[in-house]
């Protein structure tokens, strides 16, 4: 059984997760304005199932009608952590930090990101010596 084997489920939680975020950041961008009143005493507006806007541009609302921007709420603040989690995961039978397997130091300061590179070397350094054996 290959050693990434195990990972399987990790890799396919994260891909269904980024397509899940990107649906929802798309879907947030297309529907971005929409037509409300707070008056009861308001005019209905009639649509006759849905109204296409040109990008840019700005039309008169009747008396007591707003337009309104819907607010993007993707991706969460959870996002980077459940990610990250998920990377984590997906590197651990190599032993690879996290670091390593997104390829940033960024959250590292010189000598955590030192540690855990020396760690992989000594990881692979030991494997080398057992194939070679």
């Amino acid at each position: 059984m290959p050693k990434l084997a195990c990972v399987l489920q990790a890799v396919g939680q994260l891909r269904d997760w980024d397509r899940d975020v990107q649906q929802a950041m798309r879907a947030a961008a297309m529907l971005s304005v929409f037509f409300y009143n707070d008056s009861s005493s308001a005019e209905p507006i009639v649509f006759d199932g849905q109204m296409d806007l040109e990008s840019n541009t700005a039309a008169a609302l009747p008396p007591g009608w707003k337009a309104s921007q819907v607010t993007p709420q993707q991706p969460t603040q959870h996002y980077e952590v459940f990610k990250n989690s998920k990377l984590a995961e997906i590197g651990r039978p190599a032993g690879m930090p996290l670091m390593i397997v997104k390829l940033d130091s960024r959250d590292h300061n010189y000598s955590s990101a030192r540690f855990d590179d020396q760690t992989y070397n000594r990881t692979i350094k030991s494997r080398q010596r057992a194939i070679e054996r």
